[in-house]
């Protein structure tokens, strides 16, 4: 949609992503002091269709008008990067990073689109930075899919982070928080302590994956306890400063089971995440169905993370890679008609008021002309050529005087009178043929002749819009004597936009 009403202001956003066959939004207020987010909807479109057709249909659900959207991609959408910080100043940091995983990326540097979490300085370990990195094409696809409903996507997350902001939720102070997530996505293992992500791992199984069958799900988790331990080794060894304090397991539905085996195998706490505990679902409640919250975690996350003060986080949107906002924005071209529609249509009644004004003052001096003529006749009538009466002649010639007076005025009424009435007609004519794309600027009269001036969006408004004016009666057989058409700049820079500009002028007459 190439013209966009105006957004929403202050409203709550709503919060989109997709998981294999299905698309999910919610929205969450933002709390109050002391009270937990508000959950005030939740939606989901199950399909089978490519990820951009489930939102589509997904935000033709929502009725969106003009809403604020936040969007999560799909992991295995875009690349989560781990690089050293390079020793550069700050202000360049992040324009360093991109060229230092630009041999990691899976598509050309120029045609990527990256943000990156930096990390609080440590004495003990080299800094290194998480980049998340996405392809250009993707990011303006989804970036221009809602304009449609008059919406922007004004913040595109990653489920990295909003997996730390499900995290921060549960911290306890001063110790470091791990989350080991199982969705229709995939399986993450991240560790946090004060909203710095510093570990990420992913493993091969999902939600779907251990759904198969008890022997596949027993070997998948066996698997999966065995490479925690490795995990949480890892974290004691090179993280020591940050001690673990629980394990927290996101809902799915063998996290029962998953829970016992890591009870028996871990040395620290293990539990499973109790998302009503994170939210206020009084409004909206969440599903019951352990997979369907399984596929609602990240998006939860992402959400409660859109609503943190003074944490870091992923941004992918990039204004950069949308089209330049049209110059001649429908909205105010279609005001700007619907004004000179108005104007022109007053212009015409009080035009027709003041002609009838003149016409009647016409008449009545036709008729006192009339009467003194009459008068003058008469008066002649008693004149004989043998005698002559000085007060008649006198009488006379002050009749006559006064008959011509009354000429003038006739003549000074009738003349505007004529030339108003055909202004009018031409006004009314003008008033009524309008096409979109083609407005006025200039309307003149002068010694019978009519000049007109205008601009187009397009070339071929033009003979549309002479083809209308051509059909209204005023204009009826007009002869126009001379047409100019040239261009005009409007604006500065990168917003200057060339429009058409035409200029007619009509005859002092009609074809015979």
């Amino acid at each position: 949609m190439m013209f966009a009403r105006r957004r929403k202001t202050g409203s709550t956003p709503w919060q989109l992503t997709t998981q294999p066959g299905m698309a999910l939004a919610l929205r969450l207020a933002a709390p109050h002091a002391g009270e937990k987010p508000r959950l005030l909807g939740l939606k989901s479109d199950e399909s089978a269709h490519p990820p951009a057709e489930r939102l589509e249909a997904l935000a033709a659900g929502l009725g969106l008008r003009g809403d604020s959207l936040h969007l999560l991609l799909e992991p295995g959408s875009y690349q989560f990067l781990q690089s050293e910080v390079p020793q550069v100043p700050a202000e360049e940091l992040k324009t360093a990073l991109r060229w230092t995983v630009k041999d990691m990326l899976s598509q050309p540097l120029d045609d990527t689109t990256f943000d990156a979490l930096l990390p609080v300085e440590s004495a003990q370990r080299a800094a290194m930075a998480y980049v998340a990195a996405a392809p250009n094409v993707l990011i303006r696809a989804r970036m221009l899919m809602f304009r449609p409903w008059s919406s922007a996507v004004e913040q595109i997350g990653v489920a990295e982070t909003a997996q730390r902001s499900v995290a921060d939720a549960l911290e306890e102070s001063g110790r470091a928080t791990a989350v080991l997530a199982i969705t229709p996505t995939g399986c993450m293992l991240t560790a946090s302590h004060a909203g710095e992500l510093f570990f990420v791992r992913n493993f091969d199984l999902s939600c779907l994956s251990l759904n198969a069958s008890e022997s596949v799900r027993r070997d998948q988790f066996d698997r999966l306890v065995l490479e925690l331990q490795r995990s949480f080794d890892v974290l004691e060894r090179q993280f020591s400063s940050r001690a673990i304090s629980t394990l927290w397991i996101s809902p799915f539905a063998h996290a029962e089971e998953l829970l016992g085996l890591l009870v028996e195998s871990l040395y620290l706490p293990v539990r499973i995440i109790n998302l009503a505990e994170l939210v206020d679902t009084r409004e909206c409640p969440l599903p019951v169905n352990p997979d369907a919250q399984a596929a609602l975690f990240h998006l939860l996350g992402f959400a409660l993370g859109s609503q943190a003060v003074g944490r870091q986080t992923l941004d992918l949107v990039n204004p950069a890679l949308l089209p330049p906002k049209p110059f001649f924005q429908f909205r105010t071209m279609s005001l700007s008609v619907l004004v000179v529609a108005c104007v022109l249509a007053l212009i015409a009644v009080f035009i027709h008021s003041s002609l009838a004004g003149y016409v009647s003052v016409a008449d009545d001096t036709r008729a006192r002309r009339v009467a003194r003529e009459a008068q003058v006749k008469a008066q002649s009538a008693k004149l004989t050529v043998r005698k002559s009466d000085p007060l008649l002649a006198e009488e006379l010639e002050r009749v006559r005087g006064e008959v011509q007076r009354l000429r003038r005025v006739e003549s000074t009424v009738l003349t505007p009178a004529s030339q108003t009435a055909a202004a009018g007609a031409s006004l009314g004519a003008l008033s009524a043929a309008v096409v979109d794309g083609v407005w006025l600027r200039q309307i003149e009269f002068s010694n019978g002749r009519l000049s007109v001036e205008g601009y187009a969006t397009q070339a071929e408004r033009i003979p549309l819009y002479l083809e209308r004016l051509q059909a209204q009666p005023a204009f009826a057989g007009q002869r126009f004597e001379s047409f100019e058409l040239g261009r005009e700049r409007f604006g500065e820079g990168a917003a200057a936009r060339d429009a058409l500009v035409f200029k007619l002028q009509s005859g002092e007459g009609k074809k015979p």
